[in-house]
Order: structure tokens, then C-alpha cells, then sequence
């Protein structure tokens, strides 16, 4: 995955609040998924997402149960969605802040 950091994706011309909040957070997706999961996660997401394989495939490929692998899953899943309920937060706050 491609290292980048915040400050690369942070753009904060865009007048239009919601466009410019939803861009940013499609933008810092492969941020959050290079800092926020672990090894054994990466290599689940990727396959699942990027290679398109069943939980079933992945399993056979990482040498892991399936069950192992729905549970990485799902934790790679819930780190995901609250990084980016994070950084929604942080983008809304630094809108709402530049618009007062």
C-alpha cells in the first residue's frame, strides 16, 4: 500500500462541505487501512477486497481456519469503520471551524 500521510489528503478548498468531507474519507482510506490494521489483517482485507476470494479461499491460502478468518476479518472490519468515523469527526470539527 501506497504511504501517504493526512496532510496529502487533506484538501480544504472544496466549498461544498459534504462533497469536500466524503472525498477526504474515500482519500484516506488506504491511510487508515496501512496504520490502523495489522499484518494478519492487511492480508485478509486484500484478499477478500482486492483479490475478490471467499472467506473459505483466503483461509486456504493464509494456512487458516475459516473461522480465524472471519474473526480477523471482522476485526479488521470494525478497526476500519472507526478510524473513518474518526477522522469524519476530526474533518466536520476542522469545516465547522473554518466556516466561523
Amino acid at each position: 500500500m501506497q504511504n501517504s500521510s493526512y496532510q496529502d489528503v487533506f484538501d480544504f478548498t472544496d466549498d461544498n462541505s459534504n462533497s469536500w468531507i466524503i472525498t477526504t474519507l474515500i482519500k484516506s482510506i488506504p491511510i487508515v487501512l496501512n496504520s490502523a490494521l495489522n499484518e494478519d489483517e492487511k492480508q485478509v482485507f486484500h484478499l477478500i477486497f482486492y483479490k475478490d476470494l471467499s472467506q473459505r479461499e483466503c483461509a486456504s491460502v493464509l494456512g487458516k481456519s475459516r473461522s480465524s478468518i472471519n474473526r480477523i476479518y471482522h476485526k479488521a472490519i470494525e478497526k476500519i469503520t472507526t478510524h473513518l468515523q474518526v477522522v469524519e469527526c476530526v474533518l466536520k470539527k476542522v469545516k465547522e471551524e473554518q466556516e466561523s
